[in-house]
């Protein structure tokens, strides 16, 4: 039988407010990563069903945590190469959604 999950010892980093406080404003970031990339994707598909994008428009819908959590594992200087379904990325990256 697999044993309970443990508490982390009083006092670690792991239970320190400041810890806390700096966690979830991470975890806010990438939330706010993941709903930029929904929004331009669900605005790429209606633009895209609206014949107003030419060609192919593969979508990144349902892989938004997938990118948030490669590229935040990334470095400021890693390159990063994509081939397919990859407005995501250049959004995780900093592109601006409007340009």
């Amino acid at each position: 039988m697999a044993e309970p999950p443990r508490e982390p010892a009083s006092g670690s980093a792991a239970t320190s407010d400041r810890g806390r406080s700096e966690d979830a404003d991470v975890l806010r970031r990438y939330y706010r990563q993941m709903m930029v990339i929904r929004v331009f994707e669900q605005r790429a598909a209606e633009m895209y069903t609206k014949a107003k994008i030419g060609g192919y428009c593969h979508l990144n819908l349902g892989e938004e945590a997938t990118v948030v959590g490669l590229t935040a594992a990334l470095r400021a200087g890693d390159y990063l190469f994509t081939t397919y379904r990859e407005h995501g990325y250049a959004l995780a990256r900093g592109a601006e959604p409007g340009r």
